[in-house]
Parts: C-alpha cells; structure tokens; sequence
C-alpha cells in the first residue's frame, strides 16, 4: 500500500488547521468555503451508503449523515483514520483499487482531496467501477483556476494569478505556511484536465458550484454514472422488467435475453450507438406495450438460445421501429 503522507501531519490537522480555519474565518460563517452548501445542493437528500473518497478525519460525515446518507469512508492514511472514528465507519485503503464490489455503490463524495491524489483520473474511474447505473459522485476541491502554487492569495481582494496554472505539476510552493500544501505538497491539474477525468470514465457531468468569496477557493463536481450500462445490459432492467416473461433454461429472464441480443445489434457498425440508450421510464406504457407484438407473432421457446439466434429473434419479434421506441432516450 502506497505510503500516507498525511499520516506525519494528522494531529496538527485535526487539533490545529481545521480549528484554525474556523477561528480565522469567524463563527459568522461557518461554511466559508461552500462546502458543506455544496454538498446539500449537488449530494442532496437520499438513502443507503454514501462512501467519502479520502475521508481525512471524518469532518463531513455529520452533513452527509443529515441528508439521509450512511456515511462510510476510505483514507489512505492511519493517522487520519484514528481522527474519524466515532465519525463514521472506516476502512483503510487505496483509493485506486476500493475494497468494494462493482456496481453497488449509490453515491460517494470526494472533499478537498484531489490534489493529494497524483493518480486522481484513476481514483474516478474506480469510482466510476463501483457505482451502480445512476450512481453519483459529488466532487469538491479546490477551484484548479485560482488555487496552487501560481495563485497568491495573501489579499483576501486581491488575488494575484502568476504563470503555471496551464501546466500540471506538482508542488509545495504556497502563500502561507499555515496550510497543507507546504507540508505534503499538491498535484494541480487545469481545468479541462481535471473535467476530462470524469468524462473519460463514462460519468455524466451533471451540475457545477463555486464557493469561497470574492475570489473562488473551491469548486464542485456532479457527476453520474449513466442509468444504462452498454456492456452490461443486465443492469439496465433491475426492477425495470416491464417486458418480463418468465424465465428460461438458464435461468436469465426473456427480458434480458432479448435486451442483450438488441445491444448486440445496434453495437455492430451501422447500426446505432448502444451508448444512446437510456432509462426504462422513457419506455411505452403496458398498454402501448402490448400492441407492439406484431399480428401473428409467435413467442420463442424459453429454451437456452445461442447468441445468433437471440439477435434474430429480437430482430423478428419486434420491428426495428419498435426496437428503439422501447429502448432509445427520450
């Protein structure tokens, strides 16, 4: 497991920066960056489990736990992780290869952590691997275009923007000597960088926010993992089988068999992106359903159907029309 750099400052963070922080920012805001208004507005109300990405000390568990969220978190860092606990519960582990299963997790959030993960586009897609269709990830950190070792920020209204935000790189250049960033250092990334990580992952951009006045300290991310998986088209129904039958010999419903033989098609050239597929809720209702038999039509035997022949009678049972009304985005 990678070494913590975090691990040597942990005690200074929790009893001195973040206490710090609060006493330099004054009791009037207690959000001064938008952190925790971020949270509400992009994370938002739910239920299950919330995983914070580089949990820390375990500081933004309350506000996730608020929102209806059980807040569980992951930290590279012992030191850290003996601040969270009481928190919320913990496991120690690398961001880029999470102790969890594919395609389960409903949301994560990832706060002020960024720039101490070098290999951040790989911590998004090991996001991006456990997520279940539709899971979000809510991104906050500090805004790449005015904080790093090129901003100097020493004039709360006069922020002075030098030469290097155009190169990613890593630093311990910084205005104070009060921060993190002297002390384990930063990867800053720009912006359309740290915004290609996402989307190179699949995640779906959703919703932006900005904190911290006059001069934005922090930006916030919404992303989604989009609701329909192309090579998984299993996930796609859940407990969406509008169009279930029964089961057949190999236990896998009609449904599925005939969603994966109408993903096989339109992945072949010429034939669609399966990547425009989308939600069931944009399908026809029961009753519109029922009409898209054509006259005549027979029902294949729920016997164990080899891959050509699924593709064919996906294609025969239902017009090529049909087979997109059912399954194309609204």
């Amino acid at each position: 497991m990678p070494t913590a750099a975090y691990d040597e400052i942990a005690d200074w963070y929790e009893q001195e920066f973040l206490a710090n922080q609060q006493a330099n920012d004054g009791m009037a805001d207690p959000d001064p960056l938008g952190i925790n208004h971020a949270l509400r507005e992009l994370l938002g109300n739910g239920s299950g489990t919330c995983l914070e990405i580089g949990c820390g000390t375990g500081v933004h568990a309350a506000t996730v736990r608020k929102l209806g969220w059980t807040p569980v978190g992951v930290d590279l860092s012992a030191g850290m992780l003996r601040h969270a606990r009481g928190r919320l519960a913990t496991a120690q582990a690398d961001a880029q290869q999470l102790p969890i299963r594919g395609g389960w997790l409903p949301a994560a959030i990832a706060v002020m952590v960024h720039t101490d993960m070098p290999g951040y586009p790989a911590v998004l897609a090991e996001a991006a691997r456990v997520f279940r269709p539709g899971g979000v990830l809510v991104h906050v950190g500090v805004h790449p275009c005015f904080c790093g070792g090129f901003a100097d920020r020493g004039e709360r209204d006069a922020v002075v923007i030098r030469p290097g935000y155009l190169d990613g790189h890593w630093t311990k250049a910084s205005w104070t000597d009060q921060g993190v960033r002297d002390k384990v250092g930063a990867t800053h990334r720009p912006l359309p960088e740290l915004l290609h990580g996402f989307l190179d992952t699949g995640l779906t951009l959703e919703r932006f926010a900005e904190g911290g006045a006059p001069t934005p300290v922090m930006l916030a991310i919404k992303a989604r993992k989009p609701p329909f998986c192309e090579h998984r088209p299993s996930e796609w129904l859940g407990a969406h089988e509008h169009l279930d039958v029964g089961d057949d010999a190999t236990g896998r419903s009609w449904t599925t068999q005939l969603v994966d033989a109408v993903a096989a098609l339109l992945r072949r050239p010429g034939c669609g992106d399966g990547g425009l597929l989308r939600c069931p809720a944009a399908w026809p209702s029961a009753r519109q359903r029922r009409h898209l038999v054509q006259p005549g039509a027979v029902r294949p035997a729920r016997s164990a159907l080899t891959c050509q022949s699924r593709a064919a009678v996906a294609s025969s049972w239902l017009r090529s029309e049909d087979l997109l009304g059912l399954l194309l985005a609204k």
